[in-house]
């Protein structure tokens, strides 16, 4: 009598060559997402995962190995989830890869209107060499990556557009116009006051104006700026305390001058406070969360390709230091 397991291992051995198994288990073990879609992946995955099935042989080590697998950005957000089986990180994985697939194809459309024959490119030499990596990211079906190339030309193009001669100083000697407020200080935005009568919520700030002025007969319209050439000088005149003191007091004013003191109609008195800056604030975030110590561990188990831990126990990826998914962080960054 044979059992099963016996006559599967003498069926492969007499039908599989022995090389065929060796070649396949290598190729699982080095098996890599590359330029392969996600289902692609898992299909391939599934396939060499048979021809070495005591790495595979627990639903951690399924996806473990197939984590390692995948593109960096996807392992840094799929790494501190868990998962219950493999589908379920498969089903993740793909949702997460139409999401990273639109956003790439919204940044070529903000590239490609923003990049052209019709736009600036006129006014840069040899905007088309500088530009060449970034407008290969353009052309259909290429997978969307943002190389080392691309990375030189975005900010050698960001130069040569907001330096001169694309931007210079106007010539004093010839004529120009300038449009600036009449209160000589600003341009000023009056849409505000009439914005407030026509909402169903206020928040406090509105509900003060409101009680302020709703005690005087008045109506409020609002006036486009570019209709309002001339706007009126003589209720918005600035106090000209300065030229005052120099008329009046002239050695007044030039004991101000040596000091560098000036007089102002309006102030307001502020204190400082120091607070740590963004990079500290992120470090200290990172202390004693279940996340960045998940990662530590798996740094230490050699499972965290890209991951460091600095002698200070911060977690950076690469060059770059890991931010929490915090609200209130993100709201600072």
């Amino acid at each position: 009598m044979m059992t099963w397991a016996d006559f599967k291992l003498k069926f492969s051995r007499y039908h599989v060559p022995p090389g065929l198994i060796k070649k396949m288990r290598d190729e699982f073990r080095e098996l890599k997402q590359g330029r392969m879609s996600m289902v692609e992946y898992r299909d391939r995955f599934l396939t060499l995962s048979r021809y070495a099935p005591d790495e595979t042989d627990t639903n951690e080590k399924k996806k473990e190995r197939f984590l390692n697998g995948l593109h960096d950005e996807m392992q840094i957000v799929l790494v501190n989830i868990q998962f219950t089986d493999l589908e379920a990180l498969v089903d993740s994985a793909i949702q997460m890869e139409g999401k990273l697939n639109q956003a790439n194809e919204n940044r070529k459309r903000r590239m490609m209107n923003q990049s052209g024959p019709g736009n600036t490119s006129r006014f840069v030499e040899g905007f088309s060499s500088i530009a060449r990596p970034m407008t290969q990211l353009l052309k259909k079906d290429k997978k969307f990556e943002w190389t080392d190339k691309c990375e030189e030309s975005f900010p050698q193009l960001k130069s040569r557009l907001t330096t001169t001669p694309i931007l210079i100083m106007p010539d004093i000697t010839k004529p120009f116009d300038v449009y600036c407020d009449a209160s000589k200080i600003g341009l000023e935005y009056h849409k505000s006051p009439k914005y407030i009568f026509t909402q169903r919520e206020l928040n406090m700030r509105h509900r003060r104006w409101i009680e302020f002025i709703k005690d005087y007969d008045l109506e409020i319209h609002y006036h486009p700026g570019k209709a309002n050439v001339v706007a009126d000088a003589l209720s918005r005149q600035p106090c000209q305390l300065n030229s005052m003191i120099a008329e009046e007091h002239p050695s007044l004013y030039q004991e101000f001058e040596q000091f560098r003191l000036e007089l102002v109609s309006e102030g307001f008195l502020t204190s400082i406070e120091l607070q740590p800056t963004l990079v500290s604030q992120i470090k200290e975030a990172q202390k004693g969360n279940a996340s960045i110590d998940g990662i530590k561990h798996r740094i230490a188990a050699g499972k965290a390709p890209g991951f460091t831990e600095d002698e200070e126990g911060v977690l950076w990826y690469n060059d770059r230091l890991c931010v929490l998914a915090d609200s209130e962080l993100k709201q600072v960054i």
